[in-house]
């Protein structure tokens, strides 16, 4: 098997914690990704594509490729780079019979291997058609439906300051923290499960100025900007801006909560995020970005 990680780690990671991706029990860490913690364990697939079922697990890890959608404990299409592992949590595939790792549904990318219209399949035949159809319907769609419906919608949250920062990466940590110490109240929105952004892809440290690898500059940097007065979002998603609404209006969605944000100055700091390049079978497990590799790494 693949090693886990050097016995002296678990003093830096915290107490070890087990969870259960595909029915399996697998030790991670409370503070690690669910992706982590099902990489380190061996597993390659997580989920399956919406129309010809090629495997799918991930390949940016910052939650923007849709490749590792999973079913985390009854609630479908949660990105397992984004969510945290807690303790007895069950993680189970999508899109797939009777797994993610061996789905007979697969068998579409093999007969289809040039493509696959559904829309014209078996339109010699009006009654064949309407059938495809109706089959190709019942596969479609992603995950079904969370075990439990909701009871309430979330909560409302209004918040106004002078300066919302939307993206945690260096250049939003930098400039949230000028903000704050320069006396203006300051909202930093991230979508990451931990802020830092490109800083917790490099392994590099500094000889020079003595600074560690990207994760504890990226650590040091929040605690800069926490302890100037910076109110921090994290797994936080900005999903709307409303210049009519009020003067602007930023609507975010959090784990828990939705806020609705008022500022009088606004920095956008989202950076980039890699997309694949252009070559055959680049969608395959094992397929990674190489930032990413860094982020394994150090963080």
């Amino acid at each position: 098997g693949v090693p886990r990680r050097l016995p002296s780690h678990d003093s830096v990671r915290g107490s070890a914690i087990e969870v259960r991706i595909a029915d399996s029990s697998v030790r991670a860490y409370a503070d690690e990704s669910v992706a982590a913690a099902a990489l380190a364990s061996g597993a390659r697939v997580l989920s399956r594509s919406l129309k010809y079922h090629r495997p799918r697990t991930f390949f940016c890890l910052e939650g923007h490729c849709s490749g590792c959608l999973v079913r985390l404990g009854g609630v479908p299409n949660l990105r397992a780079c984004q969510a945290p592992c807690s303790p007895g949590a069950e993680i189970e595939g999508q899109n797939a019979f009777p797994s993610a790792e061996v789905d007979l549904l697969g068998a579409v990318d093999f007969l289809f291997s040039r493509g696959l219209d559904h829309h014209t399949l078996m339109t010699g035949s009006s009654v064949l058609n309407r059938l495809a159809n109706k089959v190709v319907r019942q596969l479609s769609g992603l995950g079904k439906l969370p075990a439990h419906a909701a009871t309430q919608l979330p909560e409302v949250v209004e918040r106004s300051v002078d300066v919302c920062v939307i993206g945690a990466g260096p250049a939003g940590l930098a400039a949230a923290l000028a903000c704050a110490e320069a006396g203006r109240s300051t909202l930093l929105v991230d979508d990451q499960l931990r802020p830092g952004g490109s800083l917790r892809a490099d392994p590099r440290t500094s000889e020079t100025t003595r600074m560690g690898t990207g994760r504890e500059r990226a650590e040091l940097a929040l605690a800069q900007a926490l302890k100037a007065g910076v109110a921090v979002l994290s797994r936080a998603t900005a999903i709307g801006f409303f210049p009519e609404d009020d003067g602007g209006v930023l609507a975010v969605a959090a784990p828990e909560q939705l806020h609705r944000v008022k500022a009088r100055a606004w920095i956008w700091a989202i950076g980039g995020y890699p997309v694949n390049l252009s070559f055959a079978d680049n969608d395959r497990p094992g397929v990674i970005v190489a930032r990413e590799v860094g982020r394994l790494l150090v963080d």
